[in-house]
């Protein structure tokens, strides 16, 4: 698998869980809602068109939780946060029957409080991690005083 997400072995693996995923985002003042991707035929499965309960759309959740199939083998989780006004939500040219991309692709990245230790169970280092890797991961933990133990992968 490593060589499959990290070919210049310069990567490291987060490990975590659904539990601590949960209570690091709790006190973020945005809703968060955790959904296992669907991997889908898209030419057999169409994305519905109904909206879902608080306003969004059932188009826009489908965008955010469905992949082509032969992406199946990544399994993902993925974390979604609203922080749109109630008006944002149910505008007709963002989550009508048609989506008004334009609107959508204005938003870049929206920065969102964690509690780093909550989330963190351990670090993994790719098996054959650079030294100058290792001497970034462990100088970032250390500066952050954060209680994380690291550790190297006995999986190639």
């Amino acid at each position: 698998m490593w060589n499959g997400y990290v070919p210049s072995k310069n990567g490291v693996v987060l490990k975590s869980s659904i539990a601590r995923l949960e209570a690091a985002f709790a006190d973020s003042p945005s809703d968060m809602l955790h959904a296992a991707i669907d991997y889908v035929d898209h030419n057999s499965e169409p994305i519905g068109k109904e909206r879902l309960p608080g306003g969004m759309s059932q188009i826009v959740f489908d965008m955010l939780t469905k992949k082509r199939r032969p992406y199946s083998g990544e399994s993902e989780l993925r974390l979604v946060t609203d922080t749109l006004t109630h008006a944002e939500k149910w505008a007709p040219n963002l989550v009508g029957s048609h989506l008004n991309t334009s609107t959508l692709n204005c938003i870049e990245s929206i920065n969102v409080g964690t509690n780093l230790q909550t989330l963190i169970e351990r670090i993994v280092m790719h098996p054959n991690a650079t030294p100058e890797l290792e001497q970034k991961v462990y100088s970032a933990i250390e500066e952050s005083r954060l209680p994380i133990h690291i550790e190297h992968s006995v999986l190639k």
